[in-house]
């Protein structure tokens, strides 16, 4: 299991179970964000079920599923900002 080098590691660092905790939690999140761009446009876009897509790549990465639903509406936000930097949203955004 992964688990025991890491704490070995953190032990060797002399790190906090919590500075640990956060440091595996923004590598989880990078991971997803990398999973979810890369399967965007391919196996998400093809899944019969979108969410159970999710699910299962949360499971996969050991990812906190609410934290994922946050992300998304993060990446939902930043992208329709994006669409309406210029004040416009066009039919080719929609």
């Amino acid at each position: 299991m992964i688990l025991t080098p890491l704490n070995n590691l953190r032990n060797i660092f002399g790190l906090g179970k919590r500075e640990a905790e956060a440091i595996i939690l923004d590598v989880k999140s990078q991971a997803y964000r990398k999973r979810l761009a890369k399967s965007f446009n391919t196996d998400l876009a093809a899944a019969p079920s979108k969410a159970s897509f999710l699910q299962n790549l949360c499971e996969e990465l050991q990812f906190d599923p609410e934290l994922a639903s946050k992300m998304h509406e993060d990446i939902y936000r930043q992208k329709l900002q994006q669409f309406v930097a210029d004040g416009e949203l066009s039919k080719d955004e929609t």
